[in-house]
């Protein structure tokens, strides 16, 4: 059993943040010797969590109760929601309790656990929160992932970097001072690339729905490929014509493709930044079945036996659950409690056992995805955006993989937040079996506006995976500039937005972020799911930002059902999939029913459909291979190679 630092509860926020750099770095930052505890002061008053249906709680360290959805109407579930989902966004925003003891904690943090002598209100923009603390999903997928490495670093040494014990060295030049900071707390960002779309520097696959004038810009009758190529590959909506968009629910045979994300116009340096986070939950669910193995990942989705845990404040489980690693009875406060003293004295039990910095609180399964940008391109001030220091990689042909790594300080763009929760309040025998199963919740910062100052390139996919070098489209220097298409958030999202930041102080940094909106409830319809106060094609703009995916809908192409699903989504078991995006064809079932479902959630509809329970992590987060990088792509405008006619 690892034991937790000893934390007093104590007013020395200023120590706190001086230990949160500390470690390598200590004695160039003049930190306090390793082992030294805070100054004593036992008057520090905890807030006492709320659980008041649609009044965002950010004074609370832990994730929010869940609630009783059955007795809600119209557009207040959604605003219920969306309140959950702020005490949600503030609990896992809270400062992560640091630590300078590197052999029992080498991230830098009790990974997982809030640091009560600090607040989300009143936080830096600099200081890690909790759910930067918790496992990259690289740190997932090898067999250093066990199930008592919750506090260990545990990536791949073959693309880890050398300070982690790893194969890739730094690059030449880098940033000693930033470099030793990083390595007192290691972060990583833009690790692998998935082989399907390369998630860490390229959003995920989806229809090209752009005009073909605007995709096929750039290319004449001398590239290879040719503009007549390119105009075959991407044919108009039928009865329009080059200028002529897809709707959402117009099924087109084009090639899929993988957006690429710029601040401003396409360039290397103007890469958006992507990374995925899984919190203790999902990990040990992953490390226990041994998920981290790509093959019984296939044979358990096959047989539909993958459950991520879920949390409900219900006193059981929802009536026929056999999740084994659910847990009920969940209490934000009782939580809070246990997060004190850096857990040092928690009498809490979970599904693994007793509770202690190896084994946190549960809290139901939690994945989060976040777009970083370089601090340099960022808009406006960079003390207006939450920031963090990491390690990324480049291209270099004298060193081992042909990579090494550099440092950088991000500023956050963007969140998603995902929960797996079932409703239910602490009076309730048993949890909702149906509705609010996977929470999709998502944030932009503010300078994001409606997208103008963003750009992206659409790369086609073959299968769902990236060609090698594959031509951007269009090929032109400006790319294709970002649009908001709906008019997100919804007005009862940014009256709980204004809410939230009434309880904040002015020149909080969290004030500079807003709810863009949150999916509760599968529906089929997009007035449906709005007047239930839901957005039903939600998306960030700067991580579903072309067309395809802003306005999401339907299957993905070479989709295979499992037989769990396959008498009710399509296609029927034993019929070869679609190659195409199928927007019409339901994409998950939610209470029994098949559903088609738009934005994020009707998108992780398609794993729950392969049998990966709505998570994308688990449908192919081990097939990662190689960190991706800034040069792994063709920017536009690049010279095309030159059919034989033009040669």
């Amino acid at each position: 059993m690892i034991t937790p630092p000893h934390r007093s509860l104590s007013d020395a926020s200023a120590w706190a943040r001086r230990l949160a750099v500390c470690g390598l770095a200590g004695l160039l930052l003049g930190c306090p010797p390793k082992g030294d505890d805070p100054p004593p002061d036992d008057d520090i008053e905890i807030s006492d969590c709320i659980s008041a249906v649609g009044t965002p709680d950010i004074a609370c360290s832990a994730p929010p109760d869940t609630f009783d959805t059955t007795s809600l109407q119209g557009t207040a579930k959604g605003s219920a929601w969306d309140a959950w989902a702020w005490s949600s966004f503030a609990a896992l925003n809270w400062p992560a309790l640091a630590s300078t003891d590197a052999s029992a904690y080498p991230s830098g943090f009790v990974r997982g656990v809030p640091d009560l002598s600090q607040s989300f209100a009143t936080a830096d923009g600099t200081d890690a929160t909790v759910w930067e603390t918790f496992k990259e999903k690289r740190e997932l997928f090898n067999d250093n992932a066990t199930t008592d490495a919750w506090q260990d670093v545990t990536f791949d040494s073959q693309y880890a970097p050398s300070f982690l014990g790893g194969n890739v060295q730094p690059c030449e030049g880098i940033d000693e001072v930033l470099h030793s900071r990083v390595q007192a707390q290691p972060r990583i960002i833009s690790q692998i690339a998935k082989t399907n779309s390369g998630d860490e520097t390229a959003e995920v696959a989806s229809p090209a729905q752009e005009s073909q004038d605007a995709l096929c810009a750039g290319y004449s009758t001398s590239t290879n490929p040719t503009l007549a190529d390119c105009q075959m590959n991407f044919q108009p909506p039928p009865g329009g014509d080059g200028s002529t968009e897809f709707n959402a629910s117009e099924l087109n045979y084009r090639t899929g493709v993988g957006p690429r994300v710029f601040k401003g116009s396409p360039s290397a340096e103007g890469f958006i930044y992507y990374e995925v986070k899984l919190n203790y939950d999902y990990y040990r669910y992953v490390a226990s079945n041994g998920l981290n193995d790509y093959n019984t990942a296939v044979q358990m989705s096959a047989d539909n036996e993958i459950f991520l845990p879920y949390r409900t404040s219900a006193m059981a489980k929802p009536q026929g659950s056999a999740n084994a690693d659910a847990y009920a009875a969940y209490s934000a406060a009782a939580t809070q409690t246990c997060y004190q003293d850096g857990l040092g004295n928690c009498s809490l039990s979970n599904a693994w056992g007793a509770v202690d910095a190896s084994n946190p609180p549960q809290l139901g399964a939690i994945q989060l995805k976040a777009a970083w940008l370089p601090t340099a391109l960022l808009d406006g001030e960079v003390g207006d955006y939450h920031t963090t220091e990491a390690v990324y990689y480049k291209d270099s042909a004298s060193q081992p993989e042909g990579l090494c790594y550099d440092v950088e300080k991000f500023g956050l763009l963007g969140l998603h937040i995902i929960q797996r929760v079932h409703g239910g309040d602490a009076g309730a025998a048993n949890g909702e079996g149906i509705g609010g199963t996977f929470i999709f919740a998502t944030w932009e910062h503010e300078s994001i506006a409606d997208g103008s100052g963003y750009s992206y390139v659409n790369y086609p996919s073959d299968q769902g995976k990236d060609q090698e070098n594959p031509p951007p489209y269009p090929n032109t220097a400006e790319g294709i500039q970002v649009s908001r298409l709906q008019a997100y958030p919804l007005a009862t999202t940014a009256a709980v937005t204004s809410t939230a930041h009434g309880d904040l102080p002015s020149a909080s940094v969290w004030q500079n972020y807003r709810l863009i909106g949150t999916q509760f409830n599968a529906i089929g319809s997009q007035a449906d799911s709005q007047a239930m106060g839901q957005p039903y094609y939600l998306a960030n703009l700067v991580i579903e930002t072309n067309r395809g995916l802003q306005q999401f809908q339907g299957q993905a192409p070479y989709l295979r059902v499992t037989d769990h699903y396959s008498g009710k989504i399509p296609p029927p078991s034993g019929t070869l999939p679609s190659p195409h995006f199928s927007p019409s064809i339901a994409n998950m079932v939610y209470g029994g029913a098949a559903v088609n479902m738009g934005g994020c959630m009707g998108c992780h509809g398609n794993a729950q459909s392969q049998g990966y329970t709505f998570s994308f992590v688990l449908l192919d987060g081990s097939k990662g291979t190689k960190p991706d990088t800034k040069d792994s792509v063709l920017i536009p405008p690049v010279v095309l190679p030159v059919t034989s006619a033009g040669s």
